[in-house]
């Protein structure tokens, strides 16, 4: 099967139903919040699919370069960079299957509650509720490490994410971790980068994170265990651990689940409420002051003097 025939065979199909399917849920939530997520969303997905194509070639030509991975020269229409045309074109639709899949679980979801467990400041919800102190301080009990809050949390999954990266430099000097760590050091700087902006805002949406990512992966799982049958391409077996997962070479498991959670994790981040207050270019509150309504109306009075 060639490359340009796996894609309509399979990634096409799957992009017009996430289309389609987008469509529908958007018209089942017509309000002006609503639309607005959407248009967050919409956009972030396009600038994840440039990024995509700037960052993602460069470390397929290295890995084509050193033999890890590889394509019949007739199964492809060109090459730029070695890496085959159909390859950008699965970078840019596979970031978008990943988008529109988001944006359908996003618009599905309720709104995040800006509630932390364990503070002593209290819910942040608009009606002033939520549970009461002694339950939250419980909450930071049993919950134990997952009660890393804030600059806690972004601080420590980001540092474990770089020090992922730094172990990917050392294990692809071996011959059979070469794609597992080139894979780490490319896209673990970038999961790090998430993780300082918001891990935080990551976990309180944890659970719709994992709707948002498994079943995109798994289906990208399949059909690159297709493709790799069909002979549309291969892994070298001196280049990987030999290592898999449901009869799929566990790198290539590794790959996709990074790139659903790098969309996945810009797109929760970029839309949580909470994300504007750490805008570098957002202009600080005073202290102790509500946020000021858009529109004020001034009543007169019948002697035409305002009150």
């Amino acid at each position: 099967m060639t490359y340009l025939g796996f894609l309509g065979l399979f990634l096409a199909p799957a992009l017009l139903l996430a289309a389609v399917l987008t469509a529908l849920v958007s018209r089942r939530h017509p309000g002006p919040a609503q639309r607005g997520r959407l248009r967050m969303a919409a956009w972030i997905t396009a600038l994840l699919v440039v990024a995509a194509l700037v960052w993602t070639p460069p470390w397929d030509s290295w890995i084509i370069r050193h033999g890890v991975w590889s394509y019949p020269p007739d199964g492809v229409l060109a090459t730029w960079g070695r890496v085959p045309f159909e390859e950008y074109l699965f970078m840019a639709g596979q970031t978008v299957l990943i988008g529109l899949w988001s944006i359908v679980c996003l618009l599905e979801a309720a709104p995040p509650r800006v509630f932390i467990i364990g503070s002593r400041a209290g819910p942040r919800l608009p009606d002033g509720g939520g549970p009461p102190l002694y339950i939250r301080r419980l909450g930071g009990v049993l919950h134990g490490a997952r009660t890393i809050r804030g600059p806690g949390r972004r601080t420590v999954f980001c540092a474990l994410w770089l020090s992922a990266a730094a172990l990917g430099s050392i294990a692809a000097a071996d011959t059979r971790l070469t794609y597992l760590g080139a894979l780490l050091v490319w896209f673990g700087p970038l999961l790090a980068l998430q993780a300082g902006v918001g891990a935080d805002l990551m976990a309180d949406r944890r659970r719709l994170r994992a709707l948002m990512v498994v079943p995109v992966w798994l289906y990208l799982c399949v059909i690159d265990r297709v493709a790799i049958a069909a002979g549309t391409w291969r892994l070298s077996p001196e280049r990987t651990t030999g290592l898999r997962l449901l009869g799929l070479p566990v790198e290539e498991a590794i790959f996709f689940a990074v790139t659903c959670l790098l969309v996945v994790n810009a797109l929760v981040i970029a839309t949580h409420p909470r994300v504007a207050d750490r805008l570098p270019c957002r202009r600080p509150r005073p202290r102790g002051l509500a946020s000021v309504p858009a529109r004020v109306d001034v009543a007169e009075s019948t002697d035409g003097r305002a009150t």
